[in-house]
C-alpha cells in the first residue's frame, strides 16, 4: 500500500509519487536547514532516524534524494481538536548546496507536524 490515507494532499502525493519534486522547492509552508555533510550521509541519517521510531515509509529514494513517510504517533502527539496524524504524511528532501553541505527541506500537509518533525530531526543531525 502506498498511498497513506485521505489526509495527503494532491501536491503532497505528487511529491511522494516523484511526479512534482518542484514543490518541494514552491512550497511556502516548509521547513529547511543546511548540514555539513554529504547527501548520502545525511539521507541515511535521517533514514535511520525514522526507522528507530517505526515510522512507515511510503518512499525511501536516495537517486530522487528523497524520503516520505507516515505513522508519528511515537513523535508526535496530536492536540485534542486535531485529527489523527497517524497517516498524515511527511517528506523530506535533499538538496547539495555545496560540496560537504546538504538542505534538509520538510514538508508536510499538516504544518505543525511538520516543524516538530523537523526540529526533531534538526536536533539530531546537529548531534552527530
Amino acid at each position: 500500500m502506498l498511498s497513506a490515507g485521505c489526509s495527503a494532499s494532491t501536491e503532497l502525493r505528487k511529491i511522494i509519487f516523484g511526479t512534482s519534486l518542484h514543490d518541494f522547492d514552491t512550497a511556502e509552508k516548509k521547513y529547511k536547514k543546511i548540514f555539513e555533510m554529504k547527501p548520502e550521509d545525511c539521507f541515511k541519517r535521517v533514514h535511520d532516524i525514522f526507522a528507530q521510531k517505526h515510522v512507515i515509509f511510503v518512499k525511501s529514494d536516495f537517486k530522487n534524494k528523497l524520503i516520505a513517510a507516515y505513522g508519528f504517533t511515537d513523535y508526535f502527539k496530536p492536540k485534542p481538536d486535531q485529527t489523527e496524524i497517524n497517516t498524515t504524511e511527511v517528506g523530506v528532501l535533499f538538496k547539495e548546496v555545496s560540496e560537504g553541505e546538504t538542505e534538509v527541506i520538510v514538508i508536510s500537509d499538516d504544518f505543525s507536524l511538520a516543524g516538530f518533525i523537523a526540529d526533531e530531526l534538526f536536533k539530531k543531525l546537529e548531534a552527530k
